[in-house]
């Protein structure tokens, strides 16, 4: 993208995704049909490796993901990448859902302290 020179254009494009896949979500909620764009989510597909989450394309309809398409033929070079990226995927997902656990429980300390400041007030 050359709309910043070169400086920023990762930004740009994370924003023009967040509005091609904000677009598709009213598309599917509106009742069109064949709408699938590729996303993250709680996915089935590797979940016999101890991977829940994976970005692949899905089918979006009036109640959100109705549809989590496989990854599809890959050669054997594809599947050494593919084995790689599990690999380090299953860690990036523990260290993110370790995080989110300690962040719910800031949280709820925090809501905790703040229920207490309030009762002696």
């Amino acid at each position: 993208m050359q709309a910043k020179g070169g400086a920023g254009s990762a930004t740009l494009s994370m924003a023009m995704a967040g509005a091609r896949f904000a677009e598709s979500l009213l598309k599917a909620a509106q009742g069109e049909k064949g709408v699938i764009e590729p996303t993250f989510v709680d996915s089935p597909l590797y979940k016999d490796q101890g991977i829940d989450f994976f970005a692949s394309k899905v089918e979006l309809g009036p109640n959100g993901v109705e549809k989590i398409h496989p990854v599809g033929k890959i050669n054997s070079y594809e599947q050494k990448l593919l084995d790689n990226c599990l690999s380090d995927l299953k860690k990036n997902i523990a260290k993110g859902m370790a995080l989110l656990s300690d962040i719910s429980q800031d949280a709820r300390t925090y809501a905790d302290l703040y229920v207490t400041r309030c009762r002696f007030h």
